[in-house]
């Protein structure tokens, strides 16, 4: 069993009052988050990399929980007078939370969609 030392125990307890404190986010620099990411995706196992690179993009999957509303997958791909403006409040949450809106807003081009299944 690993015993931290008190000195972690004490940072710990700071990062989880400040965090407390922000609405339950942690105190990240987001300027130099973005920065230090475009660097790391570049080279991910890179030795000088200044993060570990942060492996996921956001998708339609995202919106549902954070915006509280039912899944409607099929709708969220096929209706975009439904879904454009979720990934516009899903945006705007995201942005206020890290810095960068996350997902697509525009409407998808109908000449790159699967054409109609033949029956």
């Amino acid at each position: 069993m690993f015993i931290s030392p008190p000195s972690h125990k004490e940072k710990a307890q700071r990062l989880l009052e400040e965090t407390r404190a922000n609405g339950g986010l942690a105190p990240v620099d987001l300027d130099k988050f973005w920065a230090d990411q475009e660097i790391a995706v570049k080279d991910p196992f890179g030795a000088q990399i200044p993060q570990c690179a942060l492996g996921i993009m956001m998708s339609s999957e995202c919106v549902f929980d954070e915006l509280g509303v039912e899944e409607d997958h099929w709708r969220y791909q096929n209706d975009p007078a439904w879904a454009l403006p979720l990934a516009k409040a899903y945006n705007d949450k995201a942005e206020k939370i890290v810095g960068r809106r996350l997902i697509n807003e525009q409407a998808a081009d109908p000449a790159r969609k699967y054409p109609p299944v033949k029956m």
